[in-house]
């Protein structure tokens, strides 16, 4: 689906230079685009609508993505509502029972499982804790003045296509 017409040899350098399975454009496409004739507005605005055109169909692929992980989940909690049904009717009804068909076999394995209460109050070498920086509490101390060491606030400019 093409959003925007824009030049075909930008189209076409930017096209053959993408890897297919990666996605990634070559450096050397770039070089290229560089030497294409046309002004460098021109250019520039072909491939920021190129830009706009491969946003467009990555957000399809993601509302896609998502439509199909909720047809996904709906399968799962069908399967698992089944399955807690075959485990009710053979397990605690009939006991252990083994079914076997050619299509499928349905069996019992033992296992163990820890369980700890949410009030438990367990030592520390029995805990984890995921340390990792709190970098919206450590941007409010730098700009207030704070000098933290391997910290410092980094001025960005960011691109906006519309």
């Amino acid at each position: 689906m093409r959003l925007f017409e824009i030049s075909e040899a930008i189209e076409r350098l930017i096209f053959d230079a993408t890897d297919r399975e990666t996605g990634e454009l070559n450096d050397e496409a770039l070089d290229e685009l560089d030497e294409l004739e046309g002004s460098l507005k021109d250019k520039s605005v072909n491939v920021a609508l190129y830009v706009l055109g491969e946003l467009a169909e990555g957000k399809a692929i993601e509302e896609h993505a998502k439509r199909l992980q909720e047809r996904a989940r709906s399968h799962k909690k069908r399967a698992e509502k089944l399955k807690t049904y075959l485990e009710r009717t053979l397990l605690h009804d009939l006991g252990l029972v083994t079914i076997s068909d050619p299509r499928v076999k349905i069996a019992w394995r033992k296992s163990q499982a820890v369980v700890v209460d949410e009030d438990a109050s367990l030592p520390p070498d029995l805990t984890r804790v995921r340390v990792e920086p709190d970098k919206a509490a450590i941007k409010d101390r730098l700009k207030a003045g704070v000098v933290i060491d391997g910290c410092t606030l980094e001025d960005r400019v960011s691109m906006v296509l519309k």
